[in-house]
């Protein structure tokens, strides 16, 4: 069986307490930038119908929207270190009786998230928000969002879930 994803770059080299020249960034700030990458290159990789991909990808680290966005419906009260909105973008959606399409390009867009999640041994929950309109009007209050970008499927809350970030691909 052909390998889909690895284990990231970070987790194989010989970690530095800092990678940036000139700055204090650590590893564990690396260990998010790469983790948001497989994390969008997962969710990308499944399939759309007609290959539309009609979604919208938003990541949030910030404490007072992840505070917001836990409030926003009574499944999403999950305290979380970064959460991913998945969004249908309608302007990309396939046309007429077809649009609602995105719901399921969304989901498993979410899906492929979780599974990557679970494969770097962290942990996540997808919240569900469509079709709650209450919820899914506060989460688009919340992030500001446009027009076209009026549903969410949901999102994904991560978070640690007991991980070695030292372990190599021979010891999982």
């Amino acid at each position: 069986m052909q390998q889909v994803f690895s284990t990231p770059k970070c987790m194989k080299e010989n970690f530095r307490f800092t990678y940036c020249p000139g700055c204090d960034h650590g590893v564990a700030t690396r260990l998010v930038a790469e983790l948001i990458d497989e994390l969008m290159h997962a969710a990308m990789s499944g399939p759309s119908a007609c290959n539309k991909q009609p979604w919208e990808f938003y990541v949030i680290k910030n404490e007072e929207l992840l505070v917001k966005l836990r409030r926003s419906s009574r499944f999403t009260n999950m305290e979380a270190q970064l959460a991913i909105i998945v969004c249908g973008n309608l302007d990309k959606a396939l046309p007429d009786s077809m649009k609602d399409y995105w719901i399921q390009d969304c989901s498993a867009a979410t899906n492929n998230i979780l599974l990557r999640v679970t494969d770097l041994g962290l942990g996540a929950v997808w919240c569900g928000i469509y079709p709650q309109e209450r919820a899914a009007e506060r989460v688009k209050e919340i992030l500001n969002l446009s027009v076209g970008l009026e549903k969410q499927s949901g999102f994904t809350s991560l978070f640690n879930q007991e991980i070695n970030y030292l372990q190599d691909d021979n010891t999982r």
